[in-house]
């Protein structure tokens, strides 16, 4: 707890032991630079898994929580088609990241989907 207290630079670094000071920022530095290039991807992959596990499930007129989620994760992958539009306007990449980038839309889809799935029994 002292170290983490005393220690300069980010929580990560402040954790690991000394003799491992270089592996962090570039094994670190590494897997971010993955995640920012695969995150568009992974993103509309996971709406076209979605929509076709629910396209499959035969309850979807029913499960108002399906409905819920799936209106969420367009609200997502919508701002973040702005974020990767190069035409925008830059206020609208503003408030288009500072609306995708919300926890509380990541965990409304985590609630609606975890109900829903509670709803039809699987």
């Amino acid at each position: 707890m002292l170290k983490v207290a005393i220690k300069q630079g980010p929580l990560w670094a402040r954790l690991l032991p000394s003799a491992y000071a270089d592996l962090p920022q570039s094994f670190g530095g590494r897997l971010l630079t993955l995640l920012n290039k695969t995150h568009p991807a992974l993103g509309v992959a996971t709406i076209l898994l979605a929509a076709a596990h629910a396209g499959l499930s035969n309850s979807g007129r029913l499960n108002l929580f399906l409905w819920l989620t799936m209106c969420v994760m367009l609200w997502q992958g919508g701002f973040g088609l702005f974020l990767k539009a190069r035409k925008a306007p830059v206020t609208l990449r503003r408030h288009s990241h500072a609306v995708h980038a919300q926890l509380v839309t990541g965990g409304l889809i985590l609630i609606f989907a975890g109900f829903g799935h509670l709803l039809v029994g699987g």
